[in-house]
């Protein structure tokens, strides 16, 4: 252990948004002059977005779980047992707004449209999502919800302090520290708030600044007629050497998805319902104009078609469809988590790489009862168009045999040309191939699935998930 030891100690850094963000206040406003509401972030006194020290705290307290022994967890963050307890040394402090994320300004139109979804005083963005049907793959209907979201880009003062009355601060704790705050890679497992597993909430940590106080400046202190004490605290010009944070167990699947024409998966807030002439639908961006496929449609497909292979094979062996859904519905929160359960998939928005292309098209309803063309029935979408998207999923824990079997099912599935996302899949829009990267391995097609992963191997898995149905 260093013998070099200190009474108190400041850390001083930022957090910066890599996506959106949203840690709620559990109010919901209503929108202006619109029906609706929306559920809002933690705004202060000034109306500024602010991370809360109880959800920075919360974070770091379970990755000190994976990485620390029990007995130093206690001493930095505390513990109560047996109605008796003692204070961490560990306190953290409210993450104010130190820098606004900038809305685009060189490309007019993106930024009229995209200004219906910025609350300029708060510097937010309203975020809206849909959820899927899980047996008919579509948007269920009264199922829109709305988000006011940290928008990417967006920089945070992060302010800690080590200290505790009856022991100093030695320098293998305050390393410690400083590596847990590097778990904030702006990897999926730095997610903060709502929505992790959905592509929310990545952040990166920047440490700028370590001032400790020692023996020498404390007596300083103690002998002079001067209260104050900040101007004793010295800068330590040379920060401790930081080790890496072992990997957590799990793996990281980068994907593309590469369109064969149109896609649009609908984003509300670029509609103007009051306008003639515009687009009755249309496709999710960013706010510089690259197209978007949210990690909520990627992840309701995925878990669509893991439900559906389960309810299949459950059918086999269960024909009461009530105990096959209700089986079926348990082995997937098994996967993707619930309410009290997290998720071990985990997705990332799909991106494009360029600032998209419009790609405008109107329709004619269809009357249902003549097969005809409906009257004053037109309507217009406003597609998009790009050579491909990128995003990534994380495997955040280890997965049971039986739940790598279904999942080599469902990749299976969208190697082979099934995927298909959101508005228009009857109309030829939304249909996509998919490459993905498992480390240095590019797999195009099902032969490179089967090249990683070996015969005997995929066999275990489907045979593991046989005995799962089974049982």
């Amino acid at each position: 252990m260093n013998s070099t030891k200190f009474h108190r100690v400041w850390i001083y850094g930022s957090l910066t948004t890599q996506n959106t963000l949203h840690i709620g206040s559990g109010d919901v406003e209503p929108f202006e002059g619109e029906e609706g509401h929306y559920s809002t972030v933690c705004l202060d006194k000034d109306h500024k977005p602010y991370l809360p020290a109880s959800s920075l705290r919360g974070f770091l307290a379970q990755v000190a779980e994976y990485y620390l022994q029990s007995s130093d967890c206690k001493e930095l963050f505390g513990f109560m047992e047996n109605d008796e307890g003692q204070a961490g040394q560990l306190y953290i402090y409210d993450a104010v707004l130190r820098q606004a994320a900038s809305f685009p300004t060189e490309h007019s139109q993106i930024k009229q449209e995209f200004a219906k979804c910025i609350f300029e005083e708060t510097n937010t963005l309203l975020r809206s999502a849909t959820s899927l049907n899980p047996i008919l793959g579509v948007v269920d209907e009264h199922h829109l919800f709305h988000l006011q979201v940290v928008p990417a880009g967006s920089v945070f003062d992060v302010k800690i302090m080590l200290n505790q009355v009856d022991k100093e601060v030695d320098e293998d704790r305050l390393i410690s520290v400083l590596e847990l705050l590097t778990s904030w890679d702006g990897s999926t497992q730095s997610a903060l708030g709502a929505g992790g597993g959905k592509g929310h909430g990545r952040i990166t940590w920047d440490l700028e600044q370590v001032q400790v106080l020692d023996s020498e400046n404390l007596e300083k202190w103690l002998k002079s007629a001067d209260h104050s004490l900040e101007k004793h605290y010295r800068v330590l010009d040379k920060l401790p050497e930081l080790k890496s944070l072992p990997q957590p167990t799990g793996l990281q699947l980068k994907f593309e998805l590469i369109p064969h024409g149109s896609f649009l998966l609908h984003d509300p807030n670029y509609v103007d319902t009051g306008a003639e002439g515009t687009p009755k639908i249309a496709y999710s961006r960013t706010p510089d104009g690259h197209a978007l496929i949210p990690a909520t449609a990627l992840r309701g497909w995925v878990r669509g078609r893991v439900r559906r292979i389960l309810l299949t094979l459950l059918m086999q062996q269960e024909p009461e469809l009530t105990q096959a859904i209700k089986k079926a519905d348990k082995l997937v929160k098994e996967i993707f988590g619930d309410e009290g359960r997290r998720g071990k998939v985990w997705f990332d928005d799909a991106v494009s790489a360029t600032v998209t292309a419009v790609y405008p098209q109107t329709f004619n309803a269809v009357d249902r009862f003549t097969g005809g063309v409906a009257e004053t029935a037109l309507f217009s979408v406003e597609g998009a168009r790009c050579e491909k998207l990128s995003g990534a999923v994380w495997l955040r824990e280890s997965l049971e045999a039986w739940q790598q079997g279904i999942l080599l099912l469902v990749v299976r599935d969208m190697l082979e040309g099934e995927l298909g996302l959101g508005w228009g899949k009857s109309r030829g829009y939304g249909s996509f191939s998919v490459e993905l990267t498992v480390g240095e391995q590019l797999i195009k097609d099902y032969s490179d699935l089967t090249n990683l992963v070996d015969n005997e191997m995929s066999k275990q898995w489907l045979t593991a998930l046989a005995s799962k149905i089974q049982e």
